[in-house]
């Protein structure tokens, strides 16, 4: 699957492509290092494998609470990943991986390279690392470039100097894939550019990428970090971009707290189950993306742990654009 550290090509054959896009699905910190909500999205992830033969997954960030791993060898890798998303298509089919916050710890205990270090130790765990991209062919022909970044490294972690270097790699790599004659051209990464749950906009990523994602004319951006389903359209530079919050994979926290700090043409969706705020509850429900490409379209349905389809939308293909 690997063509070098930095890029990886996966070929499929069939009528689409068809993957999963989680975050946050990190566990918990004691025994027995999963919540229920783990359970019942690892659960809804098996069942939809299946029934929708899915390809790959996207997870996005803090993939360990609350302070990540601490080398390869740390048995956080099979109490919160391998022997959660145990059923057979999870197993065998590869999981692309970017660094969240408490991947890094909440007290910086955490040690990101260990996460890198599994990928040549896991047939699935696919991290090679800090920044890299996806090509992703269906029946050859180049469907989904993807690019993976580690937004801690722009907002959080280094020096003032570190974080420009690295902003520098990103809008680089996101230039040059931008050229792509993919169909569609994403990004994934953990925090978030738009919300309106409990913290907000995230003002490092708005200053520092939004404009380049309008720039070189993104599809869309992925991510994590609110513990919410929530989706943004959002036209700048004359360019659209639609941003997507799928952070419910562990904990749930549906409140919507900061509304009047996004324009109301911005806000498509928010899962809002009129529950008080709440994380690791047995009768909460979790959710996920299910997304389905071919040539034409790119659907996602956000599909929560009680079998409901609450939302969807779709992105038509850049070549039906232009």
């Amino acid at each position: 699957m690997f063509e070098s550290k930095e890029s990886i090509r996966l070929e499929i054959n069939g009528s689409s492509v068809n993957f999963f896009m989680i975050a946050d699905q990190g566990g918990s910190p004691n025994p027995p290092f999963y919540t229920p909500i783990t359970k019942y999205v690892s659960n809804l992830m098996a069942e939809l494998s299946t029934s929708h033969n899915t390809h790959f997954q996207f997870a996005l960030g803090d993939n360990f609470y609350d302070d990540g791993v601490t080398s390869v060898n740390d048995t956080r890798f099979k109490d919160t990943f391998e022997d959660i998303y145990n059923s057979s298509n999870l197993v065998n089919t590869p999981w692309f991986f970017c660094l969240g916050n408490h991947d890094y710890g909440k007290r910086k205990k955490g040690n990101p390279l260990a996460q890198i270090d599994y990928t040549y130790l896991s047939k699935r765990w696919i991290l090679p690392s800090f920044l890299y991209d996806i090509e992703i062919f269906l029946n050859s022909e180049l469907l989904i470039k993807a690019v993976v970044i580690d937004t801690q490294k722009i907002c959080i972690v280094g020096t003032e100097d570190d974080k420009q270097d690295y902003l520098e790699n990103v809008i680089k790599k996101i230039e040059e894939s931008s050229k792509t004659s993919a169909h569609y051209f994403m990004v994934m990464g953990h925090y978030h550019v738009w919300s309106i749950g409990k913290r907000g906009p995230n003002e490092c990523m708005f200053e520092k990428l939004r404009p380049i994602f309008h720039k070189y004319d993104v599809d869309g951006y992925f991510c994590g970090h609110e513990h919410s389903m929530e989706h943004f359209t959002d036209t700048f530079f004359n360019k659209t971009v639609e941003y997507v919050v799928s952070g419910t994979g562990a904990k749930v926290r549906d409140k919507i707290m900061n509304r009047d700090k996004v324009s109301s043409d911005k806000i498509k969706f928010f899962w809002e189950t009129n529950e008080e705020h709440f994380d690791d509850c047995e009768k909460c429900s979790g959710a996920l993306v299910l997304a389905q490409a071919d040539r034409n379209k790119m659907t996602f349905k956000m599909i929560d742990t009680n079998r409901t389809e609450i939302y969807g939308f779709e992105i038509k293909s850049r070549k039906s654009r232009k």
